[in-house]
């Protein structure tokens, strides 16, 4: 198995196409859960992990420079000790700090062993961002809760790589913050892992117990994804520009769409690529653009149900087809000219205008709830276009 993927980035290489290496994406033994768990602060899961990383790079050391040594670990950390729908399945705040504690300094031993075997490697984690709004705009309850969502979720991990110091929990007096030594300054560049917009209410009464609710729902009027995500280009030029705050270059490690009728796949993929472009435009330091997928793949919580791929699979006799979407990539990377120059002719100018003229009215109705008209050159422009009704109704134009 290993000796595979040692041919497949071979073969990546052969072709001009630069390998990103991933060690872990949720996946254990289930024997490391009851041996040596996370959250078992002394329960040598740094060592262990750092072994596993020196048997790859023995394998495949040479072959790549950019590695994501954890793809997603507040999502992992999250579903396995808040909501307790991944592995190990545990329901424990308490317990979900000591795990983040014992994952950085995993992190860090797999970074020492990478850098032994490649002095040169770029090492950093895919950080999975969402952009998060107050599902009642003009309710400071909401207001607050997006604001400490977002600074929990988005930036507690990259900080810790960052400044050295970890902290869980959404508002002050209520986290649990520690320093980790040898994080500062331990990550070479940021991955982000960008889907959708997540709206938050802050409900006490809700009967879960928990008093936020996440809302999916189609405010951008561009519709929603397969799992019912909604489709928020301007998003992705916003996280990116939220994360340039820590000074390091940033890679689009994932971005896609659940799309089974491939009929709007071709559109995401121009709109995102095109708010991509007017983050450059506006100074962040994004080096490149990974589309998750290729092909369909497994999904953690929905199995073999969402199409994300490029290329559709049958997986009755695994045939693979090419889709719309991944025709049209090809014919943008056909013009020839650098990978960043073949975009900005092909998206250049799409980020400014395509959907700020779908949203001229308030989705619930109001016939003034107008939004501005500007469109000007850069990203800034369409975020200022961004704005509550006019009319107050509450709505996001």
């Amino acid at each position: 198995a290993i000796d595979r993927y040692a041919e497949m980035m071979a073969s990546l290489r052969r072709r001009n196409i630069e390998p990103v290496v991933t060690f872990l994406h949720f996946t254990h033994p289930r024997w490391f859960h009851e041996l040596c768990p996370w959250h078992h602060v002394d329960g040598g899961a740094p060592d262990r992990f750092a072994r596993f990383v020196d048997r790859m790079m023995r394998v495949f050391g040479r072959q790549a420079r950019w590695y994501t040594v954890l793809n997603e670990p507040m999502v992992w950390l999250l579903g396995g000790y808040l909501t307790g729908v991944i592995p190990p399945g545990r329901a424990m705040l308490a317990e979900l700090f000591l795990a983040a504690q014992t994952l950085v300094r995993g992190y860090l031993s797999a970074r020492d062993v990478i850098r032994r075997y490649q002095p040169q490697a770029r090492c950093g984690i895919a950080h999975n961002v969402l952009r998060f709004s107050p599902d009642r705009p003009r309710d400071p309850r909401d207001q607050l809760l997006a604001r400490a969502v977002s600074r929990f979720y988005n930036m507690a991990f990259p900080e810790v790589l960052t400044t050295g110091k970890l902290s869980v929990g959404l508002f002050p007096g209520l986290r649990y913050t520690t320093t980790v030594e040898g994080a500062e300054g331990s990550m070479d560049f940021l991955g982000i892992n960008y889907y959708t917009r997540v709206y938050v209410r802050f409900d006490p009464f809700r009967r879960e117990g928990r008093a936020m609710e996440a809302v999916y729902d189609d405010r951008s009027a561009l519709g929603v994804s397969d799992l019912g995500w909604e489709i928020h280009p301007l998003g992705l030029y916003e996280v990116l520009r939220q994360m340039a705050f820590f000074g390091v270059p940033i890679l689009v490690t994932e971005n896609g769409l659940d799309d089974r009728y491939d009929d709007r796949h071709s559109r995401f993929l121009y709109d995102h690529l095109s708010a991509m472009l007017a983050a450059i435009r506006d100074g962040v330091d994004v080096r490149g653009y990974l589309h998750w997928s290729l092909l369909d793949n497994f999904e953690w919580l929905d199995a073999f149900v969402p199409r994300f791929g490029l290329f559709r699979v049958d997986y009755a006799t695994k045939e693979r087809f090419e889709t719309r979407a991944a025709a049209s990539s090809a014919r943008s990377r056909s013009t020839g000219g650098s990978p960043r120059s073949r975009l900005r002719s092909t998206y250049t100018t799409a980020f400014a205008s395509p959907w700020s003229a779908c949203r001229p009215r308030c989705r619930s109705g109001c016939p003034k709830g107008r939004s501005s008209e500007r469109r000007g050159s850069s990203g800034e422009d369409l975020f200022r276009q961004q704005m509550p009704c006019k009319r107050r109704c509450g709505r996001e134009l």
